[in-house]
């Protein structure tokens, strides 16, 4: 969801067969880019159990919050 003061990145997902080859990566570093342009930050919810959640710590999300099961990140900009 795109919104004039943040964007919220609701939902990615890679077939696992294309996994693990950059797509993931080069889709949120697109994304971090036109947040920076748009000096809006980027944020996210992310189950615990979920690899991911490294992929968005490796980009520079960070941990605002969580509940039992999932965690908000937002993008340090």
């Amino acid at each position: 969801m795109d919104s004039p003061s943040c964007i919220d990145l609701e939902m990615i997902i890679i077939d696992p067969q294309f996994q693990r080859m950059g797509i993931g990566t080069d889709f949120i570093g697109s994304l971090l880019r036109r947040a920076r342009k748009g000096r809006r930050p980027v944020r996210l919810r992310v189950m615990k159990v979920n690899p991911a959640r490294a992929l968005y710590q490796r980009l520079g999300f960070v941990e605002v919050s969580e509940d039992a099961a999932t965690i908000e990140m937002r993008a340090v900009l």
